[in-house]
């Protein structure tokens, strides 16, 4: 026997492990299901038809396809190699050159002046030295007017200004190169030994030496206003002579630009929308169409992309995880049952199931038109009737986040529907949570519809979709309805399975007409009253700190339904003078009271009630000390063992039980106490709630010490109320009046009854001896006989009048007393007192 216990708890330590290793691989097994359903999504199959075919099946784009526009992208690279200045260096040695060479022939013109050389020699000697092209005349007229004029300084100042800007020749260009100066100017790198400097020429600042040229006796007459036409002329014939390009084309570093902005350009994507028609059936291909499917698709059209899968079983991976990451992170309890996770996995089967065949077998080829993602994925649905059975909005939420981008995964949908069917999935869950009556899911259908039909329409927009389909805002409002519709189907059995207190089923159970109320009535009435006082004052806190009041009050209505089974040994359903347990040992009834534990466990079970019921009926007494009886069996046996008088537990694992805990003894205690003051309560209360405290009956109910404060003050509030004395209410002096009158026709009534009974007493002794004195005179004369027989008969006849005279005395009521029959009243009164004394009078005689 001992080896079968053993074996049957190490089974069930290993329980919750073996769970866990279930639900490992069931999650194992959604994970490689939905990378099936994904995969093939994105990766459509294409034969490219021969240009000529006529189609006999259509080719409808299943998700959004985004390719290169090859055409497009070497226009914007034409047009950015198109917009790149070239670049030229400009060395200063060209410009430190040309004006050395000025100033040395001006130095040979002074020095062979100075030695009176002939203009003609000093002219074939300068030709001879420096072949520089300047006519005769020029150089003459330089020899002669240098000294007046300051050729040097002026060509040198003309010379520097023009190199300063730049001068480029048009010889040295190609005409690709010609046309970006003249569309762009021109990047210049100016340089010397030690400096190097980059600026921009705009092309209206570029100077050609083939247009300088002809344009320098414009410029150097601008310049020098003050000259005559000889001067100025010398002037440029000299600048001309010496003027050459100082800008030097950089083929390398142009082309290297070129290269620069060629690859910053990103390349132009044409996007194809999901549900697009490239092929209808009947079509005849064109090379258009085959070129689009070409760049659609690529060339292997029958073999799938491993890259596609690698990153597809990756990105799945990580969505899974991070759901079984936040459920078991934060021990959510919804999920975590074994039960309630067997459904969570049905319903994400559902979902990306029915998300799978919309979008690949009924959207394209039976509707023939694209329906939204957020219409057919009833995650809405799923999340009402999981709020409805208890899931908690906060984290649940970002499972409801998971479950949607996994099913927007295999769907392929946009960022606008994964956020509209987001938004209507937590909306629907918190509206779920305030509704009273199974038909107020009808209007939560009718809110989805809604909500579909404007996101459907909005989404039109958004697409630039002028053509309304009317298809879409059918389907919409159907979805919505149906998926309301399938809650109020689904939903009852989901309580069934997984015996979880929903509105509707605690509102069933809250109804006192219920079955096993009624008989926790009859069987138990003190219990009965007990309970539905806790239901009161638990609902109340419960609601103020933010539990469920509905639970919390049907948690109180049963938590003591164990108590039906033995009422008479409890206190409040026996009288305090029949108390049973005066008989038995202490240990015996402390072992009847905490049956009541596992007996109501056993009730609520048959009774199907809700899980959170049960844990309120095995938590409510927690571990607590059955301290009465604990005490009067420490008086038989001090070594006597504790455990025998402790409650079997759990301690309180919710609010919700921790509450019921605490306010069943504090309404316990309260009915003990003899005169109802504030202080007394408000002292119990702090004990019995430090005592809990102390002895770590709260410490797994999550309670806070603002919720303990709560609790305080609301059970003080309560129980004050209901346990205040009444004021003896001030009576009229009319009443006083009525009072008195009563009382004394009372006393009359019993006054005239006693003498009632005097009288009969007499009459039968009197019967009695007169009797006996017939009987002693049997014998004697008729005559005698005559006469006491006569004299009985007349004693009889008085007898009755007196007693009919009583009977009309008592048969007289006074009347009822009115504000205007004051004086009516005292005459009456007065006569009532005449006549009391004539019937004493009338007794007496």
């Amino acid at each position: 026997m001992n080896t079968n216990k053993k074996i049957m708890k190490s089974v069930i330590n290993k329980t919750p492990n073996i769970e866990r290793g279930f639900q490992l691989v069931i999650a194992i097994f959604l994970y490689l299901f939905t990378l099936f359903l994904v995969f093939p999504t994105y990766m459509q199959k294409a034969a490219v038809p021969s240009v000529g075919d006529i189609v006999k099946e259509p080719l409808i784009v299943k998700r959004n396809v985004k390719y290169e526009n090859k055409e497009e992208t070497q226009k914007l690279v034409y047009y950015a190699q198109a917009a790149v200045s070239p670049i030229f260096d400009m060395p200063k040695d060209i410009e430190y050159e040309t004006i050395s060479k000025i100033s040395n022939m001006f130095s040979f013109m002074r020095i062979s002046h100075d030695n009176n050389v002939s203009i003609d020699d000093m002219y074939n000697q300068f030709l001879a030295l420096h072949n520089e092209p300047i006519n005769k005349s020029v150089f003459s007229n330089a020899v002669v007017n240098e000294l007046n004029v300051g050729y040097e300084s002026k060509i040198i100042e003309t010379i520097k200004e023009l190199f300063s800007v730049g001068v480029i020749s048009r010889g040295n260009l190609s005409s690709d190169t010609l046309n970006l100066i003249l569309d762009n100017g021109i990047f210049i790198y100016r340089y010397d030994d030690y400096l190097v400097e980059e600026k921009v020429l705009p092309r209206n600042r570029v100077f050609f030496l083939e247009d300088l040229r002809m344009e320098l006796p414009s410029i150097v007459g601008a310049k020098y206003i003050n000259l005559n036409i000889n001067h100025i002329n010398t002037i440029s014939s000299i600048v001309n002579a010496f003027l050459r390009d100082n800008l030097i084309y950089n083929s390398v570093r142009t082309k290297d630009r070129m290269n620069d902005v060629v690859s910053s350009i990103p390349p132009v994507y044409n996007m194809i929308k999901k549900g697009f028609v490239i092929l209808n059936v009947g079509e005849r291909v064109t090379e258009e169409k085959a070129e689009l499917i070409r760049n659609l698709f690529g060339n292997n059209f029958e073999n799938y992309n491993i890259s596609i899968l690698l990153g597809q079983a990756l990105f799945i991976l990580l969505l899974f995880a991070f759901i079984g990451f936040i459920i078991f992170k934060y021990k959510i309890p919804f999920y975590i049952n074994f039960k309630n996770y067997i459904l969570f996995c049905i319903e994400y089967v559902v979902i990306v199931s029915l998300t799978y065949l919309f979008y690949n077998h009924i959207s394209y080829k039976l509707l023939d038109t694209y329906i939204p993602f957020y219409i057919y994925t009833f995650i809405p649905m799923f999340g009402m009737i999981n709020s409805l059975l208890g899931a908690r909005r906060g984290i649940s939420s970002v499972v409801t986040l998971g479950i949607t981008l996994l099913a927007a995964n295999i769907a392929q949908a946009n960022i606008f529907e994964i956020s509209a069917l987001f938004l209507i999935s937590i909306l629907s869950s918190i509206l779920s949570r305030k509704i009273n009556s199974r038909y107020a899911l009808l209007w939560i259908g009718f809110i989805i519809g809604a909500y579909l039909s404007l996101m459907s329409l909005v989404g039109m927009l958004l697409n630039n979709e002028i053509n309304i389909t009317y298809l879409t805002f059918i389907f919409s409002f159907v979805s919505g309805f149906t998926q309301a519709i399938l809650v109020m189907i689904f939903l009852p059995i989901c309580e069934y399975m997984l015996e979880t207190a929903t509105i509707f089923r605690l509102q069933e159970l809250s109804d006192l007409n219920n079955p096993l109320l009624r008989k926790l009535q009859m069987n138990a009435p003190g219990t009965y009253h007990h309970s539905i006082s806790m239901a009161n004052l638990v609902e109340t806190i419960a609601e103020e700190i933010g539990e469920d009041a509905r639970l919390a009050c049907v948690s109180a209505y049963y938590h003591d339904i164990g108590k039906m089974e033995n009422p008479l040994y409890y206190i409040e359903n026996s009288n305090v003078n029949e108390n049973r347990h005066n008989k038995l040992k202490p240990t015996l009834s402390a072992s009847i009271v905490k049956a009541h534990v596992r007996l109501g466990v056993e009730i609520a079970k048959k009774y199907r009630l809700p899980k959170e019921v049960i844990a309120a009926i095995k938590e409510h007494h927690g571990t607590s000390l059955i301290k009465y009886f604990y005490v009067e069996a420490l008086k038989e046996n001090p070594d006597v063992d504790i455990n025998l008088f402790t409650y079997p537990g759990p301690r309180p694992q919710s609010k919700i039980t921790a509450i019921l805990m605490i306010l069943d003894s504090i309404e316990a205690a309260s009915r003990t106490l003899d005169s109802p003051k504030r202080e007394d309560l408000e002292s119990l209360i702090d004990n019995i709630v430090n005592s809990k405290m102390s002895q770590g009956e709260l410490n797994d109910s999550g309670l806070t010490l603002k919720d303990i404060e709560i609790i305080k003050r609301i059970s003080f509030q309560k129980i004050i109320v209901s346990l205040h004395e009444r004021i003896k209410y001030p009576e009229l002096p009319e009443e006083k009046n009525e009072k008195a009158q009563s009382e004394e026709n009372d006393k009359n009534d019993k006054d005239i009854s006693k003498d009632t009974k005097e009288i009969n007493k007499d009459n039968k002794k009197q019967q009695a001896k007169d009797n006996k004195d017939n009987k002693e005179n049997n014998n004697k004369e008729s005559k005698d006989n005559k006469e006491s027989s006569d004299a009985v008969k007349k004693v009889k006849k008085e007898t009755e009048k007196i007693k009919e005279k009583i009977k009309e005395k008592i048969a007289k009521k006074t009347p009822i007393k009115h504000k205007n029959e004051k004086d009516e009243l005292k005459y009456n009164t007065k006569e009532n007192k005449e006549n009391k004394e004539n019937n004493k009078d009338t007794v007496k005689k």
